[in-house]
């Protein structure tokens, strides 16, 4: 039985529970994205979503239009228990799958409601939208691409942030709106059963994938950039003289300053100027032998690298990423160029 968004009493509960702390990082990320410009708001993530500690990502194309005199019915929520055809189709295969919803989170493509077709300039700034959010799902596995304007996002996510999208398996497979229902009884059963073996294989893929840490956290960043310099034979002070890492190796001196996702949800790298700004102060004396560094998560490097490199190079700084995985690289000092495994 679904559709349960028509009961008050559970419509109230997704209400009261808005910002419960599974899906309040979540949600307030949706607040932060109808803040910008002119396009309106998103519809927030129903707590009966896992939020944060979801495995399973359901993507769609769009949320429709909003829920005004246009869509009475709408409840400002994405939830597989919203009182349409669409989503009561993504409940049923998530049961057919043994998928619980508190394992999975719903998104778009294209996050704010719409009426018409999204431009290329709003899929892009859903592209933007989606790599914020999967910073904040450290639990992350599988992808499930609901159709092809979701297939066309993560392709373009894939582009700018290969890191957080090798990070889980991708599953693709049809819209759940209501053209699926059209057609003789032959073709509904045939596209039918082809969503049922994709959230299938969704659910198999969950169970034979470990969880792992995702380094995203500006804790981990220090302890995963400290641990990389240590690997390589540098003597590493955490937390000392006004600098998150000062290393040292031989005649060579690092001095770091490290920007993450805080612990309250805030996303890495919105906080950057403040980040050159520290290392400016340590700049009081400056032997050859000194460099600077910003580290910085892999998602944030567009940020990072708004100052111009000639600047960086003048004051001896580096730009170094880090990866989901722990990987470390550093940005080339060639304009255009990407990121390279950091030489030491």
């Amino acid at each position: 039985m679904h559709r349960r968004m028509k009961d008050p009493a559970f419509r109230d509960a997704q209400e009261a529970g808005r910002y419960a702390p599974h899906v309040r990082t979540v949600n307030e990320l949706v607040d932060r994205l109808g803040d910008r410009g002119d396009r309106g708001p998103v519809p927030h993530v129903a707590p009966h979503f896992g939020g944060s500690e979801a495995e399973v990502l359901l993507l769609q194309r769009d949320p429709g239009p909003p829920p005004d005199g246009r869509d009475a019915d709408g409840s400002g929520f994405l939830c597989t228990e919203n009182d349409d055809e669409a989503s009561e189709r993504l409940a049923d295969l998530l049961d057919q799958a043994g998928l619980a919803v508190s394992s999975c989170i719903g998104w778009c493509a294209h996050p704010w409601y719409t009426d018409h077709a999204p431009t290329a300039e709003e899929r892009q700034a859903g592209v933007v939208a989606l790599a914020e959010l999967l910073g904040l799902l450290p639990r992350l596995k599988v992808v499930v691409l609901l159709g092809t304007d979701a297939c066309l996002s993560w392709y373009r996510l894939r582009t700018l942030h290969r890191d957080l999208a090798d990070r889980c398996s991708v599953v693709p497979t049809r819209e759940t709106d209501r053209s699926d229902l059209t057609g003789t009884d032959e073709e509904v059963s045939r596209r039918w059963a082809e969503q049922v073996h994709a959230f299938r294989c969704a659910a198999t893929l969950v169970r034979s994938r470990p969880t792992r840490p995702w380094v995203t956290t500006e804790e981990e960043i220090v302890r995963t950039f400290t641990r990389w310099l240590e690997d390589d034979g540098w003597q590493v002070d955490v937390d000392v003289q006004h600098a998150d890492v000062v290393a040292t190796k031989g005649s060579r001196r690092l001095v770091a300053e490290a920007k993450g996702r805080t612990p309250d949800g805030a996303a890495g790298g919105l906080d950057l100027d403040s980040a050159y700004g520290l290392l400016l102060r340590q700049m009081d004396h400056r032997p050859e032998t000194t460099r600077y560094a910003l580290v910085v998560p892999e998602s944030a490097r567009a940020a990072a690298v708004r100052v111009p490199t000639v600047v960086r190079d003048l004051l001896s700084i580096d730009i170094y990423l880090v990866g989901v995985d722990g990987t470390v690289t550093r940005t080339a000092t060639t304009p255009g160029e990407g990121a390279t495994p950091a030489g030491r």
